[in-house]
């Protein structure tokens, strides 16, 4: 004897709505469990930037060129000349000075 339930159909749709409804829940929260690690706070740490070495050749003194006792017009001309160009070459080197400055301090720059 067997008997009819007029509710047969209805155990099977559910199991399958079930089943559906479950894998639909696993996929929202692989979803959502990226955007959940995504708020951990990281931590900032700031490194000193490595200092930049002058070079020997900037500290050195400026080479003065000799001044002769006895000079003609001509020779008066190359010693300007010579003592131009040795202050033109003081003058880079204080320029390469400042700019190494300026990269080792940052927030101070010169004026």
């Amino acid at each position: 004897m067997h008997t009819k339930r007029p509710f047969g159909i209805l155990p099977l749709a559910l199991s399958r709505y079930g089943r559906l409804l479950r894998r639909r829940i696993v996929h929202i929260c692989l979803c959502l469990l990226p955007l959940l690690t995504g708020c951990v706070p990281t931590q900032t740490k700031y490194l000193p930037a490595p200092r930049v070495l002058i070079p020997a050749t900037l500290l050195g003194d400026c080479q003065v060129p000799v001044i002769p006792e006895h000079m003609t017009w001509g020779d008066s001309v190359l010693l300007n000349e010579q003592l131009l160009l040795a202050l033109e070459q003081c003058n880079q080197d204080k320029a390469a000075l400042r700019q190494i400055e300026t990269m080792n301090n940052p927030r101070h720059t010169a004026k």
